[in-house]
């Protein structure tokens, strides 16, 4: 993603606009300015950047504003946004926070080269990216307001980065809605348009996978994969390798998956990217759960909570061993990962990680006083909300069997039934 705002064009409209901001800065008129020197209207073309002016002409007017030629080429606002723009495309934090900075230091500019517009719809990346919950919600709104006045190529990132807002807050239907919405507008931007089409394809794909929507997942996944092999780009690579071996493990296409997270292990290992590592570990160690190979499922999960270093992460395999351990009804070890987990999350936590480790909390110390309360009440509340219908259906299955050990066989019968036309609804899709 790149403004073309290169050589003799990039001077030109640098000149032209530190010129106009300039000479409203001192509040002098077009026609002070323009007064001895040109007409009034070649200095609106000057400003306007419909044309370059001699070398003596931009002297004189740099004269008259009491400043040199060489002050309007110490801030290149233009180039700044660019390098800002990819360091947000391509999520480097440390060089968003520090162009973001300079540029909030030269605010004026922005708004006098017209780049207010692209420069507001690219904070909310940022916010996000920074995930300063209170910011995103201010400048969504914010952006909302502004959003009528957009062209075409503002809408593309306006819409582009909904889809990311809604995809941060769990919503993956309204996600992917935006992202489609956002490849309608992308002919107006001026270039890279393969490289935010495949960006949106990826995300797309993600958010799919996210509600199982497996086929969407699989056609934007092999698209992008294909792409991002041509360019090179190891760590997408990796991730699309993810995505694939994600889908195939759910059509229960087995040697598939496990091919696809070989390559992205291979990869990451390759790059030596450790998140993209204890991903792959995670992977591997749930397929083999599928599989009900518990001696590999929980060596796998191990390594991926070996390499996670903060806490929050770690839950994602603390919660895999849990289960696994629980599955093979080794209640010491299944207790040991629950503690673990329940160590990390705090005690309101309304999230999915929170309520699992209610709901095992309940079975591995055999009580089950809440059982039916955290799962009808909060766990299929949220998987609802959140259009997690795998994990509704889990738990639909956990309530019907401990109903069917308590011998209350018509509740089970009816929460069977529940997770049976769930699941099917899912398929179905």
């Amino acid at each position: 993603m790149k403004i073309n705002i290169e050589g003799d064009e990039y001077r030109l409209v640098h000149f032209g606009y530190m010129l106009k901001f300039y000479r409203q800065e001192q509040k002098m008129t077009q026609s002070e300015l323009a007064d001895g020197i040109i007409s009034i209207s070649y200095l609106s073309k000057i400003e306007n950047k419909y044309v370059d002016p001699p070398d003596e002409i931009k002297e004189l007017l740099c004269s008259k504003l009491g400043i040199n030629e060489t002050q309007l080429r110490q801030v290149p606002i233009l180039d700044l946004c660019q390098k800002w723009f990819q360091s947000l495309f391509l999520r480097n934090i440390n060089s968003s926070v520090m162009l973001y900075k300079q540029l909030c230091s030269n605010k004026q500019l922005i708004t006098v080269q017209d780049m207010n517009h692209l420069f507001e719809i690219h904070k909310l990346r940022y916010y996000l990216i920074q995930n300063d919950k209170q910011k995103i919600e201010e400048q969504f709104q914010k952006l909302q307001l502004l959003s009528p006045y957009f062209t075409d190529a503002e809408s593309f990132y306006w819409l582009k980065f909904i889809g990311q807002y809604y995809f941060s807050r769990e919503k993956y239907k309204k996600a992917i809605d935006y992202f489609q919405k956002s490849l309608d507008r992308l002919t107006y931007i001026e270039v890279s348009k393969k490289e935010e089409k495949h960006d949106v394809f990826y995300m797309i794909a993600l958010s799919a996978s996210y509600i199982r929507e497996t086929y969407t997942t699989l056609i934007h996944a092999q698209q992008t994969l294909i792409y991002y092999q041509k360019q090179y780009n190891f760590k997408r690579t990796a991730q699309c390798y993810l995505l694939l071996g994600i889908s195939h493990s759910r059509m229960q296409d087995y040697e598939a998956a496990m091919n696809s997270y070989q390559q992205a292990k291979k990869i990451a290992d390759r790059i030596n990217n450790i998140n993209l590592q204890t991903k792959c570990y995670q992977n591997i160690g749930y397929l083999f759960s599928e599989c009900k190979q518990s001696e590999q499922a929980i060596e796998y999960y191990k390594k991926s909570f070996v390499l996670r270093a903060e806490p929050e992460k770690q839950l994602y395999p603390i919660i895999g061993l849990m289960k696994e351990y629980y599955r093979i009804h080794d209640l010491i070890h299944a207790k040991e990962w629950l503690d673990k987990g329940l160590a990390i999350v705090e005690e309101d936590d309304q999230s999915i990680y929170r309520y699992e480790l209610d709901v095992y909390n309940q079975l591995i110390n055999k009580v089950s006083s809440k059982l039916e309360e955290i799962i009808l009440e909060k766990i299929i509340p949220f998987a609802d909300e959140k259009q997690l219908y795998l994990k509704k259906t889990a738990y639909l299955e956990i309530l019907a069997t401990h109903y069917y050990g308590q011998r209350k066989y018509k509740l089970a019968a009816t929460y069977y039934n529940h997770a049976l036309h769930t699941t099917k609804a899912v398929e179905g899709r």
